[in-house]
């Protein structure tokens, strides 16, 4: 299943973005893009990108907030003024910094953009977003103008080939419909 969600074509994954201030000190809030990535609470660095001009920081402290969201406290942010002013800022992790997937799960950056076949070897077209769902994530397929929607579960499923932009699936009966 997927990990993290977003990606640049600079060897940065998008994770989210700081949705508010927390607390008088420097705190941040940041939401989540994926609500179960444990990213930034196992890794030391991050990106913040306002718009403007991109930075990186190291982070201090990460726990969970609630609602998918995370607090983070980072090095050179003190005051409540210097964590206003990152409000909105988006949240980037460097893909070198990205903890190793494990055994059948995968980065949702990596899969955006792959071609999508069926086991009969039809096209259906592209992978254009990911989006969880809370029992499985599901694939969101440019088809033709259309979108079609396929669940990321073993039954559907049948090869990802990454590395190639591949992926196979069993168009089981009414998912192409």
């Amino acid at each position: 299943m997927a990990r993290a969600d977003g990606a640049s074509e600079d060897s940065v994954v998008r994770i989210g973005y700081v949705a508010r201030p927390h607390g008088v000190r420097g705190g941040l809030r940041i939401a989540l893009d994926n609500p179960q990535s444990e990213t930034l609470e196992t890794t030391r660095r991050l990106l913040l990108d306002n718009g403007a001009e991109r930075r990186a920081y190291t982070i201090i402290k990460a726990a969970p907030a609630g609602r998918g969201g995370l607090r983070i406290e980072l090095y050179g942010i003190a005051t409540r003024e210097a964590a206003e002013a990152l409000q909105g800022a988006v949240v980037l992790i460097a893909t070198a910094d990205l903890p190793p997937e494990s055994a059948g799960e995968f980065y949702t950056y990596r899969a955006i953009g792959c071609e999508v076949y069926t086991t009969d070897g039809s096209l259906i077209g592209k992978v254009s977003r990911i989006f969880p769902t809370g029992a499985n994530d599901v694939l969101v397929i440019d088809h033709d103008g259309s979108e079609v929607l396929v669940p990321v579960i073993a039954d559907v499923i049948k090869q990802l080939d990454l590395d190639r932009r591949v992926i196979t699936i069993e168009a089981l009966p009414g998912l192409l419909d």
